[in-house]
């Protein structure tokens, strides 16, 4: 098959961690892997508490302006919003979008504006602002219940343990996306059918709101790089090569 660059975003709470077992997988098969940490997570000591979505694409931007070639960006959660923002961008840059278990918006919708009309109301009244609102956590129990209720027990200990409170200003802002850069890239989603987070049919409401090029089903809770990792890699390399025989 091709080689590639797929860039890995994460999503809330998280960090470039959590995709080692993808990113391993894919690099297995020959293919380029760049895991981000956005600002403030992982490895990025940035002070999250002020960090923007602005400045969460920024950063991305940063990423995929040193590689040669357009890449393949990959959002889990939140990080969809992200991917969506540097495709508007720099559509040059970007040669495919996946989002995986993720906020696929409009323009004009933010992530909190999405989850107050979400059925799925048990993750909204779950999440614990601190007393100045600028970041939000899950409490334990509910992070095992909504994020990880396919993984192997050790695994959602470490994540338990890793997880970094999320900047709330991420979650507040809407994106301003057009037909004549966002939307002249092809875009596939990969639904997690068993996701207690953003519900299978919250995310079947998403794709239909916004049509994707391929649609692909996991059987995987939230987390799917940790409780579905295989079939993630294999969902993402089958999309690129579509994309390859499409425009041969």
């Amino acid at each position: 098959m091709s080689r590639h660059c797929f860039v890995l975003v994460h999503g809330a709470w998280h960090g470039a961690w959590a995709w080692q077992r993808v990113a391993k997988r894919l690099r297995d098969y020959g293919q380029q892997v760049l895991a981000v940490d956005l600002p403030g997570y992982g490895t990025n000591k940035e002070d999250h508490r002020p960090v923007t979505l602005d400045r969460y694409i920024e950063h991305v931007i940063e990423v995929i302006s040193q590689q040669k070639r357009p890449v393949i960006l990959i959002g889990h959660d939140l990080g969809g919003m992200v991917i969506s923002g540097v495709a508007e961008r720099v559509p040059q840059r970007v040669h495919h979008l996946i989002y995986v278990a993720a906020y696929l918006l409009p323009s004009g919708d933010s992530v909190l504006s999405r989850m107050q009309v979400d059925r799925n109301q048990n993750a909204m009244s779950s999440l614990r602002y601190t007393d100045d609102q600028r970041e939000v956590t899950l409490q334990r129990e509910h992070a095992r219940r909504y994020l990880y209720n396919r993984c192997d027990e050790q695994d959602v200990e470490t994540a338990l343990r890793t997880l970094t409170p999320q900047a709330t200003f991420p979650l507040m802002s809407p994106l301003k996306l057009s037909d004549q850069h966002f939307g002249s890239i092809p875009r596939s989603y990969v639904r997690c059918l068993q996701d207690h987070m953003i519900s299978a049919a919250t995310q079947a409401e998403l794709v239909e709101a916004m049509p994707c090029r391929r649609v692909i089903d996991l059987d995987a809770d939230h987390s799917p790089f940790l409780s579905a990792s295989d079939g993630l890699a294999r969902a993402l390399l089958d999309v690129a090569a579509q994309e390859v025989h499409q425009a041969a």
